[in-house]
């Protein structure tokens, strides 16, 4: 009796231990995007992997993955290597879909962990998310103010070398969305509440942190993070969370956007272009160049207007019909869309899917109980407006990202 009453003990020891390493690990891990964002690819989905086995070892507890969650996954997976059979590289098509099927796949046994731990687990630590976002935006700003002295380091690249301030940008897209999931959680925070009269401390945290993000983007070259900012921000104070009909609004609104993609940025290639005006903010955006790749990509992507031409065909296509009077290739790794980038893989399929896809989640969103939806929309508004303007849809740093926001958005979320 003594005895199993004694292995119960360490066995719960050991669970405590591995529930808090677990929670601990997740709510810093924003600081990992600034040493090394492409290991984002695959530590969120190792955490997850760590999480189950040690739980089934433990406890002899089994992944519960939501059905959705492993529908969607499972149908991005699918479709990637269905498109291999039109694809112009059977092979590179395949080895791209198992790439991305490693990635989202464990990012799901994430997932499972953030929703199976229980939010008097997750409490005691949640202070560490806004600490995390804070050193990381500190860091951030460090390395932009003194001209990337970590990155020079890590690539053996000489101070005299003139580089840029573009390789900053994914840790600063990852704090930014970190920073936007944790606000609404700060006033959560037990420990936060008494340590000012008043409960004035989290308004104090948030003005903190707001001031260090802002900061950041001021120095960054990321324009795309400065108007993903804007966009979450606006979601944040104005959206309407309660209104249902306002969700189904903005499903429609992206639905309508990326199934007319092709069509729109050839119109505004020919009337935006050429009148973005020299040092503006557009200007500093690429936005020129950012409408020549658009354009020449949606032209040749309509040569195919039902399939595509499978996954990442744009890489695999060097003879795009430019003007080149902005970009001086005709090639590019990806359309820096993610609608042009499902019309140029998968047509009008991809199309529909997406837009399936996003307004799925949008309802799901919506659904979410109390204040959760405030953590949730705009953290995904920053992964749409970045990924309607800047990375490609099939990065590893950016899918395993994605994974964990997701996480990190159920594991702060039912905290509310």
């Amino acid at each position: 009796m003594a005895q199993d009453f004694t292995e119960k003990s360490i066995i719960a020891k050991r669970q405590n231990l591995l529930e808090s390493s677990i929670v601990v690990s997740i709510l810093l891990l924003p600081l990992l995007a600034f040493f090394s964002p492409r290991l984002m690819a695959y530590v969120p989905g190792v955490i997850g992997i760590i999480g189950i086995v040690g739980g089934f070892f433990l406890t002899r507890s089994r992944p519960v993955v939501p059905k959705s969650a492993l529908f969607w996954v499972a149908a991005i997976v699918a479709l990637a290597g269905i498109s291999a059979l039109w694809s112009r590289d059977v092979g590179f098509a395949l080895e791209k879909t198992m790439k991305i099927a490693l990635i989202l796949f464990p990012g799901l046994l994430l997932l499972s962990v953030a929703m199976a731990l229980k939010p008097e687990r997750v409490k005691p630590y949640l202070w560490l998310l806004p600490l995390g976002v804070a050193l990381a935006a500190l860091f951030n700003i460090a390395e932009l103010y003194f001209d990337l002295p970590f990155h020079r380091l890590v690539r053996g690249l000489s101070v005299d070398e003139e580089i840029g301030r573009a390789p900053a940008n994914r840790s600063i897209f990852c704090t930014v969305a970190a920073f936007f999931a944790c606000v609404p959680v700060i006033y959560r925070i037990p420990a936060f509440a008494g340590m000012t009269p008043k409960g004035a401390f989290p308004h104090i945290v948030v003005a903190v942190l707001a001031v260090l993000v802002i900061t950041m983007l001021a120095l960054s070259e990321g324009q795309s993070n400065q108007l993903c900012f804007i966009l979450a921000l606006l979601s944040l104070l104005l959206f309407p969370y309660k209104f249902k009909p306002a969700w189904m609004i903005l499903a429609a609104i992206f639905a309508v956007l990326i199934l007319t993609a092709p069509w729109t940025v050839q119109i505004m290639f020919k009337t935006v272009a050429a009148s973005v005006t020299k040092g503006s903010w557009l200007a500093e955006a690429y936005a020129p160049n950012r409408l020549e790749i658009w354009d020449f990509v949606a032209r040749y992507a309509l040569q195919s207007p039902i399939f595509g031409y499978g996954v990442e065909a744009t890489r695999l296509t060097q003879d795009f019909d430019t003007h080149k009077i902005y970009h001086p290739d005709s090639m590019i790794l990806h359309p820096h869309n993610f609608a042009l980038q499902l019309w140029m893989e998968y047509g009008a399929i991809g199309a529909v899917f997406g837009s399936v896809f996003l307004g799925d989640l949008l309802r799901r969103i919506s659904r979410l109980p109390g204040q959760a939806a405030r953590v949730t929309l705009p953290v995904f508004l920053c992964f749409l407006s970045v990924a309607a303007t800047g990375y490609g849809m099939w990065q590893g740093w950016w899918l395993g990202e994605m994974m964990y926001m997701l996480a990190l958005t159920v594991l702060v979320g039912r905290n509310f």
